[in-house]
């Protein structure tokens, strides 16, 4: 495998518009710095195995001989050495990236940054191109002090952006922000350092990794993360009591203990039209799922998906069984328990909104992933007295429609990436292009002191990275690949997430070839016999493993996989699908050639927006290396065009 090198960018003194125009015009640069890149580049096509410090050396001597002389002999002296007409931009872009070298951008050298006190190239000049983090002195709260004391500050580092953010934040902490930022912006540095300024903050996050890895780092403000969901089911247990009699019993998250033929039996539902009473039943619970993410105060027709045609007073009967179905879910008495309704999170907030319940006094709320929150937590934000800061990244929001915030937030925005590097920047930002409508106001753009390369491998390439991420677009690839690991005794995980979905699915393929029971998971619905899921395999290109599981392949070899996992310390090969590499960060990440396509039966909503997004999200986990199928640009125009 190709060894990752250096961590860190070495700039040459060089704009690339003037190393263009040498190689296209023989155009020489007015700048002695400039002059002096130009040979540099140019000794490093000569010689593409010097190291960084011979090459260092080379460009600062350059400068004090060739800043100097006449354009025309300072040309004649550079094609003497490296004729242009033998050099190919193309591979010559390829070779320093490969070495870690980069040009340096028109602002730097407009600000002077390249410039020592005697006019001439800086000996600070690497550290000035490779500054992404500004010391910000962070204004410090609490303790005791006089009222004449100025007030205690810390340093602390960070992005122009996150300035920015933490200037507005800690000037009027009840006023309320939203900032949209691009994955590896930031955020969580933010949050710490917000909490390093000794006000009260309530970090809330959406489920308990956040909240552990949050924990796991420790800092001040280790004790005031809680998730969305403890704050629910604490809304709850407040609002029930302070409403005293009139509430028997508090709602909190249960699994069905029935199924839902059972429930629609015990509901005396009747068939509509060719659904049974089963089937109309499942219709109004997914409905109560859709309106529970929405604002809409009624459960009504838009949250139903069904044929045009179908009668209105069908439609109605379908909307009564849904609020009737809601009624039970919420219920004053014990019917809740014994219909076993499965009740979720969002429920639970949905019902609080309508109930008008309140969000405690916590100080001011810093709340992540916001791109995810579900429109009735908004709602109840709007009636929060104290300040927010909503924190999330629209291009993170899989799952369909658009992204709600409250009207009165003031944008804020963290476009500087401190993950990766901006060589690969530029084909990040070819994904996001191919997104129906921009998402944010600008573009993201790289770190300029970490180094980030990409790697294209082909269809049978061997020589792939061993430790980091994979990310999939399908599940039987993943299976597929994963079988193959650990034949060859490859340490491998799953991501989590990953891992329950691969387990569902397979058991459901196992099941419905063994015994023509029916499956639930996503991958698997519309199909009712062994023969049409089978067929729809094959035509998908997974025919290995339709023989895998006509092999026999059961719960016990799927058990082996699982428990195969590497337990132990150090580097392992991390697998997971694409919309699952959330908060999460690796050296390396490979993309499989099917992330670029979009299989059947995606569990999120058909169309280029949502595999554009989650091909970014798996894109933006990276640090050091990035590999992408040779093809994956015409991949990727192919499932634009499936849009």
């Amino acid at each position: 495998m190709v060894s990752s090198g250096p961590e860190s960018t070495f700039y040459l003194p060089l704009r690339e518009r003037s190393a263009l125009r040498f190689l296209e015009e023989e155009h020489v640069p007015d700048l002695g710095a400039e002059r002096a890149g130009l040979f540099g580049l140019l000794l490093l096509a000569r010689r593409p195995d010097i190291s960084t410090k011979a090459l260092s050396r080379a460009v600062y001597d350059a400068e004090r001989t060739l800043a100097s002389q006449e354009a025309r002999i300072v040309r004649h002296s550079l094609v003497a050495f490296c004729p242009p007409d033998s050099l190919v931009p193309a591979e010559l872009a390829a070779l320093m990236e490969d070495r870690g070298i980069a040009f340096v951008a028109d602002e730097t050298f407009q600000g002077m940054a390249w410039r020592g006190p005697d006019g001439l190239l800086s000996s600070d000049f690497q550290k000035a191109c490779q500054e992404t983090l500004l010391d910000y002195a962070l204004p410090v709260f609490g303790g005791r002090r006089e009222l004449d004391d100025p007030i205690p500050r810390k340093t602390v580092h960070a992005t122009t952006d996150q300035v920015r953010a933490l200037s507005a934040i800690v000037a009027d902490l009840g006023d309320r922000y939203a900032i949209e930022a691009y994955a590896g912006t930031g955020k969580t540095h933010l949050t710490f350092a917000l909490f390093e300024t000794g006000r009260r903050f309530t970090y809330l996050t959406p489920g308990t990794a956040q909240r552990k890895a949050f924990h796991q780092r420790g800092g001040k403000g280790g004790d005031a993360a809680i998730t969305l969901a403890e704050l629910a089911a604490r809304m709850a247990r407040s609002f029930v009591r302070a409403a005293g009699t009139r509430w028997t019993r508090v709602p909190k998250r249960a699994e069905a203990t029935r199924s839902v033929a059972e429930q629609a039996a015990m509901m005396g539902i009747e068939p509509i039209g060719r659904d049974t009473p089963q089937a109309v039943l499942a219709r109004a619970l997914d409905a109560i799922r859709r309106w529970c993410y929405s604002d809409d105060r009624r459960i009504g027709y838009k949250h139903f998906h069904w044929p045009d045609s179908l009668p209105v007073i069908e439609r109605a009967a379908y909307v009564a069984r849904a609020v009737e179905a809601w009624e039970i879910m919420f219920s004053l008495d014990e019917r809740q328990d014994r219909f076993g309704f499965p009740v979720r999170v969002y429920h639970i907030v949905k019902w609080l909104d309508l109930v008008g319940a309140e969000i405690p006094e916590l100080g001011t709320l810093l709340i992540d992933e916001v791109h995810d929150l579900a429109a009735p937590w908004m709602s109840l934000l709007r009636r929060y007295p104290g300040g927010y800061v909503l924190m999330g990244d629209p291009y993170q929001h899989i799952g369909g429609g658009r992204v709600s915030r409250p009207h009165d937030a003031k944008p804020l925005g963290m476009m500087q990436s401190v993950r990766a590097g901006e060589q690969v920047m530029p084909l990040v930002r070819s994904v996001l292009r191919r997104h129906s409508e921009p998402l944010m106001p600008d573009e993201i753009s790289g770190s300029r002191d970490r180094l980030t390369r990409h790697r294209l491998f082909g269809e049978k390439a061997a020589d792939l990275p061993s430790t980091g991420l994979r990310a999939y677009g399908s599940l039987w690839s993943m299976l597929e690949q994963a079988l193959r690991l650990k034949d060859a005794g490859v340490p491998y995980r799953f991501v989590e997430a990953s891992a329950k979905q691969l387990v569902k699915a397979t058991q459901d393929a196992i099941q419905l070839r063994m015994h023509g029971d029916r499956p639930r998971h996503y991958s698997l619905q519309g199909f009712s016999t062994w023969e049409q899921f089978a067929a729809h395999m094959v035509s998908s290109g997974h025919t290995k493993v339709v023989r895998l599981f006509e092999r026999n392949f059961g719960h016990g070899n799927l058990q082996a996989l699982m428990i195969g996992q590497w337990r132990g310390e150090g580097d392992a090969l991390t697998l997971g699908l694409l919309e699952d590499a959330r908060n999460l960060e690796f050296g390396t990440v490979y993309l499989s050639p099917c992330c670029f396509s979009r299989p059947p039966g995606s569990r999120f909503l058909d169309g280029k927006d949502a595999a554009v997004k989650a091909i970014y999200l798996a894109m933006t986990r990276v640090e050091n290396e990035l590999w992408l199928p040779y093809d994956w640009e015409d991949r990727l125009t192919d499932l634009s065009r499936q849009g």
